[in-house]
Order: C-alpha cells, then sequence, then structure tokens
C-alpha cells in the first residue's frame, strides 16, 4: 500500500481539472482478488482538513506573523510585560484556522499525500498536535508567576517561535499548492522535515 501512495504522491498538479479514480486491490493466498477500503479516522479528518483548506486566510496569517515578530524586540526590553495570554487567546480563537493541521498540509500539500488514509498510514498523527503544543505552551506560560520573568519570557519566545513556525509552514504549503508545483518524488526517511524546510522556505519569500 505504501508503494502506491508513493507513486500516487508524485503525480503531476498541473491537469487539475483531471481527477483520476484510483482502487487498490488485495490478492488473498487463494488468488482471489478483493478491493480495498481504508477507514477509520479518515473520514472526520478529511471533512476538517477542506473546511479549513477553505477558511484559510493568507492575510491573517501574514498579520498574526507580523505581531508575533514585535514580541521578540519588546523581549529585549525589561520594562515591557509580555502577555502570552493574550496571544493564546488570539492565536487560539481568532487565528484558529491559520495555526491548524500545519503538519498534515506539508503531507497533502508539498510531499503530495493522494488522501486522508495515505496520511493516517505515513504520519500516524491523525490529532493536531503542533497546534496543541503551540496553544499549551503560551498557557503554560501565562501560568508562571510574576516573580519568574526570565522564565514566563523564555517560555513565551518559545511559544512564539513555534507559533510563527506553524503559521508559515501553512503559508508555505499553500504556496506551494497554488502554484501547482510538483510534490516532492523524496519519500523516504527525513521526507517530513525537507518538505518543512521547503514550507517554512515558500512561506518567507512567496506567502500566498
Amino acid at each position: 500500500i505504501k508503494r502506491i501512495i508513493d507513486a500516487a504522491s508524485n503525480e503531476s498538479r498541473k491537469h487539475s481539472q483531471v481527477d483520476p479514480q484510483r482502487c487498490v486491490l488485495y490478492r488473498d493466498e487463494y488468488g482471489r482478488w478483493f478491493n480495498l477500503t481504508l477507514r477509520g479516522d479518515a473520514c472526520g479528518i478529511a471533512g476538517t482538513w477542506k473546511s479549513l483548506l477553505e477558511s484559510f486566510s493568507g492575510f491573517d496569517a501574514m498579520v498574526g506573523l507580523t505581531i508575533l515578530a514585535r514580541t521578540f524586540p519588546c523581549a529585549l526590553n525589561d520594562d515591557v510585560n509580555l502577555r502570552p495570554g493574550y496571544l493564546a487567546y488570539i492565536m487560539g480563537l481568532i487565528l484558529s484556522e491559520e495555526v491548524s493541521l500545519a503538519w498534515m498540509n506539508v503531507y497533502m500539500l508539498v510531499l503530495g499525500t493522494p488522501s486522508m488514509s495515505a496520511y493516517s498510514l505515513q504520519s500516524h498523527m491523525p490529532t493536531d498536535w503542533t497546534r496543541k503544543l503551540t496553544l499549551l505552551t503560551l498557557i503554560m506560560a501565562s501560568a508562571v508567576p510574576a516573580s519568574h520573568t526570565e522564565v514566563q519570557k523564555f517560555m513565551t519566545l518559545a511559544g512564539v517561535s513555534m507559533t510563527c513556525a506553524v503559521l508559515l509552514l501553512n503559508l508555505g504549503s499553500r504556496a506551494w499548492w497554488q502554484t501547482k508545483k510538483r510534490p516532492l518524488r523524496y519519500n523516504g526517511v527525513g521526507s517530513i522535515v525537507v518538505g518543512c524546510g521547503i514550507a517554512v522556505f515558500c512561506g518567507v519569500t512567496v506567502p500566498y
């Protein structure tokens, strides 16, 4: 199955009007053939991913990056108090579409994974752990006592850095897909790292 996924991931995207229908067959020990249907978490994830793909706003993501970038020079000023709780609120509610499913977007849009079932087989991570990790870091930073300012500042900057990376992953993945770039041919060890690097580069240079 994974060999079939790799072959389908390398198909060209230039002919967007073509929607090929694929069928995976399984042959048992008696030589009988069966259609293979992959179920489980894929149906729910597919609906959520398509909804977020349509509601994503590149402009909002760029505004969020601008706001977050101001955190780094403010952290150098001892007279400025960082508010990680407010940042968690903005990223978790107002910009929820822009910080969601970054890992999945790299798999689907840059690596060219053909379906949600294939994504579940390749990543083994059906949950949106990137968004949860960034919000958890910001929330934990807001819970640090006021007497531990250096600890709070470090955790806030860590959460802001992760949030910027997530926004760039989403921007770059969509830029790679919208410009109809061919999916990466490499699907071996470390392919997701290469995909994330390309997505961040596209998010910085040509955010779509």
